[in-house]
């Protein structure tokens, strides 16, 4: 688990067991395997790339990049200090800036990025716009198509012919005459909205035939099915639902009190977790509370807990939940 910060960056507590691993690192010594370009490739693409995720490597440009990218392939960023903080005053960051170099793995053993938990044995899925991580059995990549789409005004898509499959929010769209990276990030129906990730102006195109593509299964080549690829070895806890107060410390005290008086479903509470309300006060996004140890009570249940809070109180809420850090183990070797 990491130091927590303020809500300003500045370190505001020392744990005492290092936290197992940190997106992008390796996670095991079995034999890695990098993916070969050609001269000077491969670099990221104008938006960037993300540390600790998959990107996609375009070998006939010689770009990487954080959106799906057709006959491309796919590999996991390692984090070898590469990517900058280039926000203003920013303190942390996981992008890789456009036009840097970027190195893909395609075998090996490595922390990664899960926003919803995976479970041990899953093929993992890489997120067509930014890479994310998720679990799911073998088969179940994304792919959607419409005979006929048109643009206008820059940011909106209209599907005009029959349409197989579903078109949603968060697909990559692909058609003669618009910039890779072009996704769908509104709309529904026949109507969508649309931007780029690198930032590069949409054209106007007419009638011409798209492909969507929404999550991908990981293997040697984008969208190869169920090739071998990644696989999650780590479960991660699913987010745990619970009504609680969160009271900050006493004068002197580092740290704070979570007194929880029930729990939704058979969730479990754990040290590690990270916990987060929107209710009866609320806990800001940059919060970073976590659970230390349990105080009293019901093992993983009902009772107090010590948390790293100095700054937020929270009025009792059924709007608690936790969850264990994001970071989860993938292998390549365990297909």
């Amino acid at each position: 688990m990491p130091a927590v910060t303020s809500p300003d960056g500045f370190q505001t507590t020392v744990v005492r067991m290092p936290s197992p691993g940190i997106p992008g690192d390796f996670a095991g010594a079995n034999i890695r395997a990098s993916l070969i370009g050609g001269p000077g490739a491969y670099v990221a693409s104008p938006g960037g790339v993300l540390v600790g995720a998959m990107a996609w490597a375009n070998p006939a440009t010689g770009i990487a990049s954080s959106y799906y990218q057709p006959n491309s392939f796919v590999g996991f960023v390692h984090r070898e200090g590469q990517a900058l903080i280039t926000q203003f005053l920013g303190f942390s960051g996981l992008t890789i800036p456009g036009g840097y170099g970027v190195t893909l793995f395609q075998q090996g053993e490595f922390w990664g990025l899960f926003s919803g938990g995976c479970t041990p044995g899953q093929k993992v899925y890489a997120s067509a716009v930014g890479g994310a991580l998720s679990g799911n059995t073998t088969g179940n990549s994304v792919t959607a198509s419409n005979t006929s789409v048109t643009t206008s005004g820059g940011n909106t898509l209209t599907l005009v012919g029959s349409t197989t499959g579903t078109v949603a929010i968060g697909q990559v769209v692909v058609a003669a005459g618009l910039p890779a990276g072009t996704y769908i990030t509104g709309g529904s129906g026949t109507s969508w909205t649309i931007a780029n990730y690198d930032g590069t102006t949409i054209p106007v195109v007419t009638t011409v035939a798209a492909t969507f593509y929404g999550v991908q299964e990981t293997g040697p080549l984008a969208g190869a099915g169920s090739q071998s690829g990644w696989a999650c070895l780590q479960t991660i806890l699913a987010p745990v639902s619970f009504t609680a107060s969160l009271a900050v410390p006493a004068a002197g005290v580092a740290f704070g009190v979570l007194t929880v008086t029930a729990i939704s479903g058979s969730g479990v509470l754990l040290p590690g977790q990270w916990i987060s309300a929107t209710g009866g006060g609320g806990l800001p996004a940059t919060a970073n509370v976590s659970i230390l140890e349990q105080l009293t009570g019901t093992a993983g249940s009902t009772g107090t807990y010590l948390t790293t809070n100095t700054y937020y109180t929270v009025t009792s809420t059924n709007t608690f939940s936790a969850a264990v850090g994001q970071a989860g183990k993938i292998s390549s070797w365990v297909v």
